[in-house]
């Protein structure tokens, strides 16, 4: 497999306790003081780190987060190769949510590291340090507080519409046949034809249902990215938003294509992911221009449901069967095909 589809492991090349120079160069012109402290805290599709800052600093700040973008392309449903994940779409995208009346971290830096590890052109965000009692995987908020909090940001962000709003370059589709024409462009590419009818079939079942505007979207709302802590001036089960922070899969699109339960919603978001892992299998197979063309990922951990994925899809009415992912690689193709553990 070629590297750059690979991110994670390429990124295990990362120094652990150090700040890149372009990062600090950047924090200088801020007026920060010298980073006293790097140190990795995380490392998945992206890697991060936490900085202290030492001496006195105009900005007053003690600590920020670092973090460096490794996969160009999120495991989400929603996404489009032309608009890959950046520092710039990332800072757009924090910048619409304020809009919104969201509180979301400030991002203090951005920019492009040029080599970290083994990787080059490494974007990177520095944002500011939120104080929360959440802890990933450790402390979150009540299940019921955190639904209620998440509704709020779905509501606040589905109340300000984006049709006439410059939202580059942030991935976007403006409305669900945009969506099923963009996924079937991807099935063409790959002479997938049994996708490229099923979504023709779905697409026939959302003509009669009233569009909605795009709206800028968190494709990852759950307890780790949502963070709060009890509120001081609530009664002593209720907790705040502190911050929503991940927004590396943002999208611009209807709602209901991320949010909505509902049938055809539901299925249509899984036929994307089917898609979306038959595309990635056949390009990388090809090698070559077709595997270059593929954004930076980690590409095992992004096909690891494709056969839960494809049998529900399968007892669905829109895709009975499906040609074997194998017989559309070609000749000589077969050894390729099957290092990327889609059987």
């Amino acid at each position: 497999m070629a590297a750059h589809l690979d991110i994670i492991i390429a990124m295990e090349s990362f120094p652990t306790d150090r700040c890149p120079a372009e990062v600090m160069a950047a924090l200088g012109t801020l007026g920060l003081a010298e980073v006293e402290r790097c140190c990795l805290i995380k490392l998945s599709f992206h890697a991060t780190y936490i900085l202290e800052f030492g001496g006195q600093s105009r900005a007053l700040r003690t600590r920020a987060i670092l973090q460096l973008v490794g996969s160009e392309l999120g495991d989400k449903p929603l996404f489009r190769l032309d608009r890959p994940i950046s520092a710039l779409s990332i800072e757009k995208a924090t910048i619409l949510a304020k809009e919104a009346g969201i509180r979301v971290p400030d991002v203090i830096a951005s920019g492009m590291v040029s080599s970290w590890g083994e990787i080059r052109n490494v974007p990177f965000v520095v944002y500011e340090f939120i104080e929360t009692e959440t802890v990933e995987d450790v402390v979150c908020a009540p299940a019921g507080e955190l639904h209620r909090i998440i509704d709020g940001i779905r509501e606040s962000l589905a109340a300000r519409p984006l049709t006439r709003i410059d939202t580059e370059p942030i991935q976007r589709f403006n409305d669900v046949f945009e969506f099923i024409a963009y996924f079937s462009s991807l099935a063409r590419d790959v002479n997938d034809m049994d996708l490229v009818l099923a979504l023709h079939k779905i697409a026939q079942d959302f003509s009669d249902i009233e569009p909605k505007e795009p709206v800028l979207i968190h494709q990852d709302l759950n307890d780790g990215n949502t963070l709060c802590s009890k509120d001081p001036g609530g009664s002593s089960d209720s907790w705040q938003l502190d911050a929503l922070i991940d927004w590396e899969g943002a999208v611009v699109a209807d709602p209901r294509l991320v949010w909505d339960t509902d049938e055809p919603w539901s299925t249509l978001r899984l036929l994307c992911l089917v898609v979306r892992d038959r595309w990635l299998t056949i390009m990388a197979s090809r090698g070559g221009v077709a595997a270059a063309s593929i954004p930076r990922c980690s590409m095992v951990e992004i096909v690891e449901d494709y056969d839960q994925h494809l049998q529900q899809l399968l007892t669905t009415k829109y895709l009975r069967s499906v040609t074997p992912l194998i017989e559309l690689l070609g000749n000589g193709r077969r050894e390729s095909y099957c290092s990327c553990a889609l059987q």
